[in-house]
């Protein structure tokens, strides 16, 4: 498939595939090049100063019609880079310090960008780990509750919406945020269930009178009120789907 059906389709992406997971996250693949001949050849069009790999990485797949590598350093450094290299491309110049990846076809790579973490459990940047809560990343760019499941997987192979239970550790993280409605990974099925994006029944939690699952709108867009935002009053409530507001990501090992 061209990159561009590749885009068409995401961007057409129903709810059911975007729950299921159908929609396979477009990774790049590690390729060994000389970082040394790269920079001094000009192909480095942008750089950023201690960004990290994820946002390297979501930087590039913005400009993926224009640019399909980038590079990071050990101190996090990032840089675009506009030279094309082929997928598992190897020059074989020894490390210098440098992962590049390049997202020409095949496209799709979990094992590599795991493996990019060592053997230990991974929680990259802008991830952190924040006690009892795991490895979470608070989004604050504010958005409906299927783009918001798309871009926390985008960040990560095992990344995705905050999937657990309202707990005063919740509260108190969100609260030092300032971000009061935020979505997570729970949603409507049907028959007055509510499940997580793993397809686990999501129950408790609810704030008082909570859910509504109205057919209205209220500080809202139209449509049903079948997604789920966490409150900075440790307890969830019921949006319309269609709302915009930030989100929580997580990374579980």
């Amino acid at each position: 498939m061209q990159l561009r059906g590749i885009l068409g389709t995401i961007l057409c992406a129903t709810l059911t595939d975007v729950i299921s997971g159908s929609i396979s996250q477009k990774l790049f693949r590690h390729i060994v090049v000389n970082m040394t001949e790269v920079l001094q050849s000009g192909a480095v069009v942008e750089t950023l100063l201690g960004v990290g790999s994820i946002f390297c990485a979501n930087l590039a797949r913005k400009n993926i019609d224009m640019y399909t590598t980038f590079c990071t350093a050990e101190n996090g450094d990032c840089y675009i880079v506009n030279k094309v290299y082929p997928a598992y491309y190897d020059d074989g110049s020894p490390y210098q310090g440098y992962k590049c990846y390049t997202s020409t076809p095949p496209l799709i790579d979990y094992a590599a960008a795991i493996a990019a973490c060592g053997a230990s459990f991974c929680c990259p940047p802008p991830f952190k780990m924040e006690g009892s809560l795991g490895c979470i990343y608070l989004d604050l760019e504010e958005l409906i509750w299927t783009d918001a499941v798309q871009k926390c997987r985008s960040y990560w192979p095992t990344s995705h919406l905050y999937m657990g239970p309202s707990s005063a550790a919740m509260k108190a993280y969100l609260s030092a945020k300032g971000s009061n409605e935020n979505w997570i990974g729970a949603h409507y099925v049907g028959n007055g269930t509510w499940k997580f994006l793993n397809g686990e029944v999501a129950s408790g939690s609810w704030g008082s009178s909570e859910p509504h699952i109205l057919n209205i709108w209220i500080f809202g867009p139209p449509g049903p009120w079948d997604c789920v935002m966490q409150t900075t009053y440790s307890k969830w409530r019921d949006m319309p789907c269609l709302a915009k507001i930030p989100s929580i990501c997580e990374i579980k090992e």
